[in-house]
Parts: structure tokens; C-alpha cells; sequence
């Protein structure tokens, strides 16, 4: 499963939507380094943001069509499969992923610990998130 640009973000879509076991398993098994481990924070990060916008929009009344209108720089098909999607998540998972997120790439940067067992972490603990 070597890491893409493709790849990367079937992964964070994966793992933030929670759609595809077999790709989270195989991320679970990816070889990490800073090449690697920093930019799928990144996919991962926009990806929940993403998630909180769109949560947040809906929980004041926007519509699909709406959210198009505010969006627009996002694909129709990928907007409404994760509108699709929200009802099965809350707010707070979003916002406690974002900071999950924060967390793990501050241990990144200070720690002697490999990129590889914070990758393993940070899957661990954004999988065992209550959704809602």
C-alpha cells in the first residue's frame, strides 16, 4: 500500500468517515516517516474540519443545496456522501479528532518515539472515538 496522493486520501477518508475497514486496515500495517506521516496528518486534518463545517451548517438548518452554495469547491459526489453520512456522528467527534490530531503531531515533533508507533496511537485512539 505505498502512500499516494490518491492513496493518502482514501485513508483519511477511511478514517474520518469511517467507511472502508480494509483501507484502515492497511494503514494500520503503513511503514511511516516524516514524508509520509506529516501529510496524512494534513488529509486527516482538513478532512474532520471538513466534517465539523458540515456538522455544524446542518445543526443551524442549512440544506444540501445550501452547503453546494458554501462549498463549492468541494465535489458534488463527495459532498453528498458525507452529508450522508453526518447523521451517523456528532459535533464533539470532530472536534475531539481535530485535537487528537494536534496532540499526536506535537508528540511527533518532540518525541524520540517512532512515527510508526504514533501512527499505530493515533489510529487506535481516533477509532476508539464515540461517534456519537
Amino acid at each position: 500500500f505505498p502512500v499516494t496522493i490518491a492513496s493518502t486520501w482514501a485513508l483519511a477518508e477511511a478514517i474520518v468517515w469511517q467507511e472502508d475497514e480494509k483501507i484502515w486496515c492497511q494503514g494500520m500495517e503503513e511503514e511511516m516517516d516524516t514524508h509520509k506521516f506529516y501529510p496524512i496528518l494534513g488529509q486527516l486534518r482538513y478532512q474532520y474540519q471538513i466534517g465539523l463545517k458540515l456538522i455544524q451548517a446542518v445543526k443551524s438548518g442549512s440544506s444540501l443545496e445550501e452547503l453546494a452554495k458554501a462549498f463549492p469547491q468541494m465535489l458534488t459526489k463527495n459532498l453528498q456522501k458525507y452529508y450522508g453520512a453526518l447523521p451517523k456522528f456528532s459535533e464533539n467527534y470532530f472536534t475531539k479528532a481535530c485535537s487528537l490530531l494536534f496532540d499526536y503531531e506535537l508528540e511527533a515533533k518532540i518525541s524520540v518515539c517512532s512515527l510508526k508507533l504514533l501512527w499505530v496511537k493515533l489510529l487506535v485512539s481516533l477509532k476508539s472515538l464515540e461517534k456519537k
